[in-house]
């Protein structure tokens, strides 16, 4: 974890912000146990806290990624610099809903609440809605970011010898990209988009949003024993196509919507009733109107 309470303050300090203090003690914010700062002279690692070895288990007790860790600061520190000032509250690690979720990112404006989940690992699809679902009877937003990998989305394509060469030198759109269960949910959830953080700003400063749009196989025809066949292409239940990327979203560019409760295509599940916060420029919901 980020975050740890300082003994001499009691105040709730950020490991990244902090000096490695060995006289320093700190406890968990959730189970009041005592933490240990780590925080590497190279800072290849960001500053973080864990519990003591062999302490009891804990919520806050979770195997995090530097990834993790990384992009939840940078996150932070992205939103504070650019309009901490027009924001009422902004934490890291926030336990809400009745100490029930710990959000990455608590965010409150003058009208709303926002939470951030930035998700590295895999989550089921139920674990997912229960989150989504306990947000929105709190009245809390919610936005989850994935990993941005640029050749997860884009690929390079030899387009023919009369092609120049800047032409068969671009990165094209993939037509095909195979989603993870939990993405496919949130592809649902949020209007066929995924909302992406590169990490290393290659790419995008700001938030990345990608649409992607179903995947139907080739349809196919043949003659066989004197005979015309036809198989109709099938609609692919995991592998969808890029349509559009959009780099470099502000922060003040995204909003809130409210979402109606759906049967997700092909899935056994239902999407629930949410509060999520996206980007939307109008025109995907223009066309399909959900």
């Amino acid at each position: 974890m980020l975050t740890s309470i300082r003994y001499s303050d009691n105040k709730k300090v950020l490991g990244a912000e902090i000096i490695k203090d060995k006289s320093a003690k700190y406890s968990c914010e959730y189970c009041k146990k005592e933490t240990i700062h780590h925080k590497s002279e190279s800072q290849v690692r960001i500053g973080h806290f864990k519990h003591k070895q062999g302490a009891s288990h804990c919520p806050n007790q979770t195997k995090e990624t530097q990834w993790h860790f990384k992009t939840k600061y940078d996150i932070l520190a992205y939103i504070t610099n650019g309009w901490g000032n027009k924001l009422k509250h902004i934490e890291v690690e926030k336990w809400i809903c009745n100490n029930s979720i710990r959000s990455d990112l608590y965010i409150e404006t003058s009208k709303n609440k926002i939470a951030i989940e930035v998700q590295a690992s895999i989550l089921t699809a139920s674990e997912i809605k229960r989150r989504t679902d306990k947000y929105y009877k709190n009245g809390i937003a919610v936005m989850w970011i994935l990993p941005y990998d640029y050749d997860r989305i884009f690929e390079p394509k030899y387009l023919g010898s009369h092609y120049s060469d800047e032409d068969n030198n671009r990165m094209w759109k993939r037509e095909k990209v195979k989603l993870k269960e939990m993405e496919i949910w949130l592809y649902w959830a949020n209007y066929k988009k995924l909302i992406f953080w590169d990490l290393e700003h290659q790419h995008s400063d700001g938030f990345t949003v990608v649409e992607f749009s179903e995947y139907k196989s080739e349809s196919v025809d043949f003659r066989k024993d004197g005979m015309d066949h036809y198989y109709e292409g099938k609609t692919s239940k995991t592998i969808k196509t890029v349509s559009k990327v959009t780099n470099n979203i502000p922060f003040d560019k995204l909003k809130i919507s409210f979402c109606k409760e759906f049967n997700a295509p092909y899935r056994s599940y239902t999407i629930p009733k949410r509060k999520i916060f996206t980007y939307d420029d109008g025109e995907w919901k223009n066309k399909n109107g959900r």
